[in-house]
């Protein structure tokens, strides 16, 4: 029995070895779920959200700001996130469960940028235009030139007249994962 108690922590070591070394890590752009227990129930409903790995390779999470994700396995982040709070004195012992969505499957995006309202990186989806984008990125400014939007794909750069679109729908061009738009200063 004695020698059970001891080979018991050994075994356990091992098997959470093996468990790790068969995690994937994380990348920019995973999306992954993350749970807390252990914490007063309002801070639990704002935390346990999912969340996407941006790309710096950060997460923003409550409380504790951008922690590093990209190039950790579920199972650090985890650990790397309870040691936050705990170190923050935030959480005296919170328990974190990561779990990466869809196995770590990336978001598909599209950029958009220049004179929008909010700059950012939306989430593509099939059948999206770029109308759709610059709308999901808030619009055009005050000086976005809608005349000359361009759609940058790979090394292929176009100019399209977004005022023209609500009259003849087919210049509105259709948008592809990766592409990168950009609304130019009048």
């Amino acid at each position: 029995m004695k020698h059970l108690r001891l080979l018991l922590p050994i075994l356990l070591a091992f098997t959470a070895n093996i468990h790790a070394q068969t995690e994937s890590v994380l990348r920019n752009l995973n999306r992954v779920q993350i749970s807390i227990s252990g914490v007063p129930d309002k801070d639990r409903a704002m935390i346990t959200n999912e969340y996407v790995v941006n790309s710096q390779g950060l997460l923003k999470i409550p409380y504790i700001g951008n922690i590093q994700a990209t190039g950790l396995t579920c199972s650090q982040l985890q650990e790397r996130i309870e040691q936050t709070f705990r170190a923050k004195q935030i959480f005296t012992f919170p328990v974190v469960i990561c779990k990466a969505s869809e196995e770590g499957a990336a978001i598909r995006t599209v950029t958009v940028g220049g004179e929008v309202r909010r700059p950012s990186q939306v989430p593509f989806r099939e059948g999206m235009t770029m109308y759709d984008a610059v709308t999901a990125a808030g619009g055009p400014t005050d000086w976005g030139h809608m005349k000359q939007v361009k759609l940058i794909r790979g090394t292929r750069e176009t100019q399209h007249d977004m005022r023209r679109v609500a009259a003849d729908p087919a210049r509105n061009p259709p948008l592809n994962p990766d592409d990168k738009i950009v609304v130019p200063h009048r």
